[in-house]
C-alpha cells in the first residue's frame, strides 16, 4: 500500500526515539536504516533526510529553552512513500555548560505541572513548522531534478519520549497536523498548560468555572477531578490519534495521577520489570492540598527560572546565588588589605579616657578610615542580607507543606531521611536568625557616617556572611546524606527512572511479544535459554555490537590486504623486476660489445694494436636468497594473519547464527551495510 507507515512497530518507534539522545553521536541516516533493517529485515532504498533543531538558525536564541528534536523524512516516490516523523526529545540530566541551567528537567515542573512556561512548546511548534516547509521545498526540487510529475502528499507522524511526549501531544492537540502521534513514557499535558497555551480553551473554562485564571489561588483551587474531566471532554476528539506506549513502572506514569494531568487517546502498558511495581504507592500518599500549596508558592518563580535558569530560581527563592560567595571573597580580600595597612583619622571632639598628664584631657581618639571599596562592598552585603532575610522568611512559612509531602512520600522508608530534611529546615532557620541578629543596625544604614561603627558592623556582616556560607554547605551535605541513606526509596526511584527509558520500554515490548531479546542503548541483545545440569541458564549476545565488530573487522582486514597487495606489487616492481631489467641491460651490453669489438678501439691506448674480437666472461649472481626470503616471509605472515583473523570473525558470526538459528534474518543483518 502506498505511503504505508514505515516505522510500523512499537519497538521500532521506541528505538528510533532513543536515537534522539545521541549517546553515540547524532541521529543520522545510517543508524535509522540499520535499526529499520534489524527490526523489519527490509532495506529502505529511498531518500532519508534528518533535520536537527540545533542546526536551524531560526531557533537560536540568547537563552536556550532546552528544546531538542529531529525530523526524519523518508521519500521513495517510486513506491509512493513521502512521510516524516517529528521526534521530540525528553528531559536530560546535567547542565548547560557554564550556565548553571539544567537542560530541561525543571521545565517539567514550571512548564507542565505549574503551567507557567511555554518556551519549549513554542520552539517545538516552530521547529515542526519550519522543517515541514523545508521538506516540501526539497521534495519539489527533487521531483523537478528527476522529472517526477506525480505529487505524493506528505504524511506526518510524531514520536515523543518523556518531556518530548508532552511536546508532541501538545502539537497534535493544537495543530492536528499528524496522522498519528506516539507518546513514549510521556509527561502528559496538564490543564494548567493548556489554559496558558490555548486561549479558546481558557475562555470556555473561565466561563464554565467562573474563575480568574490569572489568580493562582483561584486557578489551583478548582477541584482537580472536575478540571480533568472538563479538559478531557473538550480535547477528546483532538486527542483521538494519540497513542501512549507506557512502562508500568515508569515514574511519570505514577506522577500522572497527580492534580492537573489529563489522559487523551489510547494506551498500551508494558511490564518492564516483573519484580517491581513502580512508585505509585509513594505518589498516592501525597496530599493534594499540600501539592496545591506548593503549586501556588512555586508559580511565582517561573519567570525567574525562565530568565536565570537554576541560579535565578534559587536566587528568587532564597536570595542566595554564586555571586554571594564571590561577594564574601571580595570583602575578605579588601578587609585583609585594610587590616594590614590601616589609615587612621582623628575624630574631632572625641577623646580617649586616658590623659597624657594627670588631670589633663584624654588623648585624641583615632579610628581606622574604612576605604571606599570596602565600604561599598559592605553596603552591597547589607542589601543582599536584607533580600535574603525576606525571602527565607517567606520560604520558611511555606515549607511545612513541602515537609508534609516529603514525610508522606518517605513514610515507608524510615525516619532517617526525614531527619535530614528537618535538618535542612533548621539550616534555613539558622540563616534567618543570623541575619536577624544584625538587622537592627546593619540593614538600617545608620552606621554609615560613623567610622567606628563601620568597623564594628563590618566585622558583624562578615561573620554573618561566613555563617550563611557554612549553613549553605550544611544544606548541601544533608542533601548528600539523603542520597546515601535513602536505601529502598532511592532504589525504587532508580528502578522507576530506568523503566522510564525508551529502550527499557522496547525491552518490555519484546518480552511481552516473546521475542527473546532486549535492548541496551541503540543495541539489540539476543537472549537464549539453555538447560544444563537441571538448571536454566541465560546466554545474551549483543547482536548489534557483534555485527559492528564483524563488519569493521572485515573492512579493516580488506584494507590491510589491499596495503599488502600494493607492497607486493611494489616489491615486484622495485626489486625483482628492477634486478631482472638491470641484468638484461648488462647482458645486452656484453652482447653488443662482443659483436662490435671495433667500437671499443678507443679504449686501447696503443695505435698499432688491432682489436679483432672481445670475449666477456660474465658472472652475474642472483639476488641474495635472504633478501627475497625476508619479503616472502613478511608477506606470508600478513597473509596468515588475515586468514586467521577473518576465520575468527567468521567463526564468531557462524556461532551466533547457529545459536540463534530461529532468527532467520541474522545472516542478512551481518551482511547489511546501509
Amino acid at each position: 500500500m502506498a505511503n504505508e507507515e514505515l516505522l510500523n512497530s512499537n519497538i521500532l518507534r521506541a528505538r528510533i526515539a532513543e536515537l534522539e539522545y545521541g549517546k553515540d553521536g547524532s541521529i543520522n541516516e545510517e543508524k535509522i536504516k540499520r535499526i529499520y533493517f534489524e527490526e523489519t529485515g527490509k532495506i529502505f532504498e529511498g531518500e532519508v533526510n534528518v533535520f536537527h533543531s540545533k542546526d536551524l538558525p531560526e531557533l537560536k536564541k540568547e537563552r536556550d529553552s532546552g528544546f531538542d528534536g529531529s525530523v526524519i523524512h523518508f521519500y521513495e516516490p517510486e513506491k509512493g512513500i513521502n512521510q516524516s516523523y517529528t521526534i521530540t526529545r525528553g528531559s536530560e540530566s546535567g547542565k548547560q555548560e557554564d550556565s548553571g541551567v539544567p537542560l530541561d528537567w525543571i521545565y517539567n515542573g514550571f512548564g507542565i505541572f505549574e503551567g507557567k512556561l511555554t518556551n519549549q512548546y513554542k520552539d517545538a511548534y516552530e521547529f515542526d513548522r519550519l522543517v515541514t516547509k523545508k521538506i516540501e521545498n526539497e521534495v519539489e526540487k527533487f521531483n523537478k531534478a528527476n522529472n517526477i510529475t506525480e505529487k505524493i502528499s506528505l504524511e506526518k507522524r510524531g514520536i515523543g519520549h518523556s518531556l518530548g511526549g508532552n511536546h508532541i501531544q501538545l502539537l497534535q492537540i493544537m495543530t492536528g497536523s499528524f496522522t498519528k502521534v506516539y507518546a513514549i513514557n510521556d509527561a502528559p499535558p496538564t490543564v494548567y498548560q493548556l489554559l496558558l497555551i490555548d486561549q479558546d480553551f481558557a475562555d470556555i473554562a473561565t466561563e464554565h468555572f467562573g474563575k480568574d485564571f490569572s489568580d493562582n489561588n483561584q486557578l489551583y483551587s478548582i477541584p482537580p477531578a472536575e478540571l480533568k474531566a472538563f479538559a478531557e471532554k473538550y480535547y477528546r476528539e483532538r486527542g483521538q490519534n494519540i497513542h501512549h506506549l507506557t512502562s508500568e513502572e515508569d515514574m511519570l506514569f505514577a506522577i500522572s495521577k497527580l492534580r492537573g494531568f489529563i489522559d487523551l487517546g489510547t494506551r498500551e502498558i508494558y511490564d518492564t520489570d516483573p519484580e517491581f511495581k513502580g512508585i505509585g504507592d509513594i505518589i498516592g500518599r501525597i496530599s493534594d492540598e499540600d501539592l496545591r500549596a506548593v503549586q501556588i508558592f512555586m508559580a511565582q518563580f517561573a519567570s525567574a527560572y525562565e530568565e536565570g535558569g537554576l541560579d535565578g530560581l534559587i536566587r528568587a527563592m532564597t536570595g542566595y546565588d554564586k555571586d554571594f560567595d564571590v561577594l564574601l571573597d571580595d570583602i575578605a580580600g579588601e578587609w585583609k588589605k585594610f587590616l594590614e595597612n590601616p589609615k587612621w583619622i582623628k575624630i574631632e571632639g572625641a577623646y580617649t579616657p586616658f590623659p597624657l598628664v594627670v588631670g589633663g584631657p584624654g588623648l585624641p581618639l583615632y579610628v581606622p578610615n574604612v576605604p571606599h571599596e570596602l565600604f561599598g562592598l559592605l553596603g552591597e552585603l547589607a542589601g543582599r542580607l536584607g533580600e535574603m532575610a525576606v525571602k527565607i522568611k517567606t520560604l520558611l512559612e511555606e515549607l511545612p507543606a513541602a515537609l508534609r509531602i516529603v514525610k508522606a512520600a518517605l513514610s515507608g522508608v524510615g525516619a532517617e531521611i526525614l531527619k535530614e530534611v528537618l535538618a535542612i529546615h533548621q539550616h534555613l532557620i539558622n540563616i534567618a536568625k543570623a541575619i536577624g541578629d544584625i538587622a537592627g543596625t546593619a540593614l538600617s544604614g545608620s552606621w554609615g557616617i560613623n567610622p567606628a561603627k563601620v568597623a564594628a558592623v563590618a566585622a558583624s556582616l562578615m561573620n554573618v556572611g561566613k555563617t550563611i556560607e557554612v549553613e549553605w554547605q550544611g544544606i548541601k551535605d544533608k542533601v548528600q546524606n539523603i542520597k546515601d541513606i535513602a536505601g529502598d526509596f532511592i532504589d525504587s526511584l532508580g528502578k522507576s527512572i530506568h523503566a522510564h527509558g525508551a529502550t527499557t520500554l522496547a525491552s518490555g515490548i519484546a518480552m511481552k511479544e516473546k521475542l527473546n531479546r532486549r535492548y541496551l542503548g541503540n543495541d539489540m541483545i539476543l537472549i537464549k535459554e539453555t538447560r544444563s545440569g537441571g538448571k536454566t541458564e541465560k546466554i545474551e549476545v549483543n547482536l548489534s555490537s557483534a555485527v559492528r565488530i564483524y563488519q569493521i573487522g572485515i573492512e579493516k582486514y580488506e584494507e590491510q590486504k589491499d596495503v599488502v597487495r600494493r607492497l607486493q606489487a611494489m616489491y615486484g616492481t622495485d626489486y625483482l623486476d628492477d634486478f631482472r631489467r638491470r641484468t638484461q641491460n648488462l647482458l645486452n651490453s656484453i652482447s653488443y660489445m662482443e659483436g662490435n669489438p671495433q667500437a671499443y678501439r678507443h679504449l686501447v691506448p696503443n695505435d698499432n694494436v688491432k682489436i679483432t674480437g672481445i670475449n666477456v666472461h660474465e658472472d652475474i649472481r642472483p639476488l641474495d636468497s635472504s633478501f627475497s626470503e625476508t619479503f616472502e616471509e613478511m608477506f606470508h605472515y600478513f597473509q596468515q594473519e588475515f586468514e586467521e583473523g577473518t576465520k575468527l570473525l567468521s567463526k564468531i558470526r557462524s556461532s551466533i547464527e547457529e545459536m540463534f538459528s530461529e532468527e532467520k534474518k541474522i545472516a542478512a543483518v551481518f551482511d547489511y551495510r546501509p
